[in-house]
């Protein structure tokens, strides 16, 4: 699952309420999951194996989450706000490899790579666009760079059990952000993701 935007400078909300890069990024993706993972773990493939799931999501790094402002209402930067989203969706990795035991769950991490998804904040064809495009392009692996690395291991037998493990850029193991597993961090993203998720599906 791959599909996300970056937030905007200003604050843009859906109808139903939520911050477009939220509803976008990680709201969207937890009601799909959700959704699919019980008919997900009915499935056999011929080999035996388990159904494969994986997130695209940005995980792994140490990010941090104000779950009294999840929403980004109290102090809304596009940063912080699409920082919110990564980590719901590593979040996500992890609450659905524990709740569909069925399934193998991984997280993706591509890191930067040349696309259009910071045209919210820079603008549509603006020359900030192009070059930050440009210099990504010459300082970053392209998409094929990343799909010749990525393919292999999403196919690959060893993954098999290793339900909730994530994977940088270089499609090697990487480790959770340590954030997550302090306290009850882990819990409260999990209970805010269910909130949120119920807005949207109202």
């Amino acid at each position: 699952m791959t599909h996300g935007i970056i937030a905007a400078p200003i604050r843009e909300d859906t109808p139903e309420g939520l911050e477009k890069d939220l509803a976008t990024s990680a709201m969207s993706r937890w009601v799909l999951v959700r959704e699919m993972g019980l008919g997900l773990s009915n499935v056999r493939q011929s080999s035996g194996r388990k159904p494969r799931l994986f997130v695209w999501g940005f995980p792994g790094g140490d990010r941090a989450m104000d779950l009294s402002d999840v929403e980004s209402k109290r102090n809304y930067t596009w940063k912080t706000a699409h920082s919110n989203t990564v980590v719901f969706n590593e979040t996500l990795v992890k609450d659905a490899a524990a709740r569909f035991p069925g399934i193998n769950v991984f997280g993706m991490n591509p890191g930067i790579i040349k696309s259009d998804i910071m045209t919210g904040v820079l603008g549509q064809s603006s020359w900030k666009l192009r070059v930050q495009r440009t210099l990504v392009g010459l300082l970053f692996q392209s998409a094929e760079t990343y799909a010749e690395k990525v393919v292999p291991l999403v196919v690959h037998p060893s993954l098999e059990g290793r339900t909730g493990a994530l994977f940088n850029r270089h499609a090697q193991p990487i480790q959770p952000n340590p954030w997550l597993l302090a306290d009850k961090n882990f819990a409260g993203v999990v209970a805010a993701a269910e909130g949120l998720s119920l807005r949207v599906l109202a």
